[in-house]
């Protein structure tokens, strides 16, 4: 929150700084002095043949107008883009806080899962009718493994 406060105290700052600056407009004059060194200003001399060289507008009531509404639209153009940033951000941690929730939780079964089959004398499973399927060494043996990796894989 720190981080967008300041970025929209910079963002306030830049615009102010914009806008006082175009309001300062002056022409530049260029002249040559006796000994023929030139020689640029925001002044004509007074002595010299001076030329003006660029000649800065002075801002007219319905220029500004103008231009500050296009600055405010690109101002809010610039403010909901900062807002959709934030929201994508908010967004993408809430499914990785929710991806680490189920991680969290699938390691958790796989783990108590392992530590029955590998604390039990003897595993059955239920087949479809229902009824109780005991494993042998070698089934259970693969069960096992397939558990361990199981726990691996969801407790990176």
């Amino acid at each position: 929150m720190l981080i967008y406060k300041s970025a929209y105290y910079s963002i306030l700052l830049f615009s102010f700084l914009l806008i006082s600056n175009s309001s300062y407009s002056t022409d530049i004059y260029k002249w040559t002095d006796k000994d023929g060194t030139v020689h640029f200003g925001d002044r004509p001399e007074q002595q010299q043949n001076s030329a003006t060289l660029y000649k800065v507008p002075k801002n007219n009531s319905s220029n500004v107008s103008s231009s500050n509404k296009e600055r405010a639209q690109k101002q809010k153009k610039l403010l909901d883009s900062f807002a959709a940033d934030r929201r994508a951000k908010k967004e993408l941690q809430s499914k990785k806080n929710k991806q680490a929730k189920i991680r969290k939780y699938n390691c958790k079964v796989s783990k108590d899962k392992l530590i029955r089959y590998q604390n039990a004398s003897r595993i059955y499973v239920r087949n479809e009718l229902g009824e109780k399927v005991f494993l042998d060494d070698e089934q259970r043996l693969k069960e096992t493994n397939l558990l361990k990796q199981q726990s691996e894989k969801w407790c990176k």
